[in-house]
């Protein structure tokens, strides 16, 4: 999906904000989970922002796809597993110390696990940047 909006300009930074979601939550996920927990906290991430990318509620625009019910439920309804995580990514997101201390201890994260966390999502995304960006067009 984000690679054949990739070509409307307008979708672009939410297409890379989706993408940055998705690598947070992937990193945020305890050392000891599998790769369908990790695969489920990836898409929760980028489906997060679903809503912004189709133009049309969260729960109508996921109606269409093949979700995970955990993932369904930390997006439409706000409960669940995944839940505590989206909300620290989108707490971070705010720059807010506040709402981030709050969604930190709600989602039992020491802060040296999120900067982690953070800083190889940075990094991840970076080097997806400059692979798309020598990638040739065509």
């Amino acid at each position: 999906m984000l690679g054949s909006s990739g070509d409307q300009s307008f979708l672009q930074p939410a297409n890379y904000g989706a993408l940055r979601r998705g690598l947070f939550m992937r990193q945020l996920g305890p050392d000891a989970s599998d790769e369908d927990t990790l695969g489920e906290l990836f898409m929760c991430g980028v489906f997060s922002l679903l809503d912004r990318m189709m133009g049309q509620p969260l729960g109508e625009a996921l109606s269409t796809l093949a979700v995970p019910e955990r993932v369904r439920a930390a997006l439409v309804d706000g409960v669940g597993p995944y839940q505590p995580l989206l909300e620290l990514v989108r707490a971070i997101e705010s720059e807010s110390a506040p709402d981030i201390r709050a969604a930190r201890d709600a989602a039992y994260i020491d802060p040296l696990d999120i900067n982690r966390a953070l800083l190889k999502t940075l990094s991840l995304a970076a080097t997806l940047d400059r692979s798309r960006a020598n990638k040739p067009e065509g």
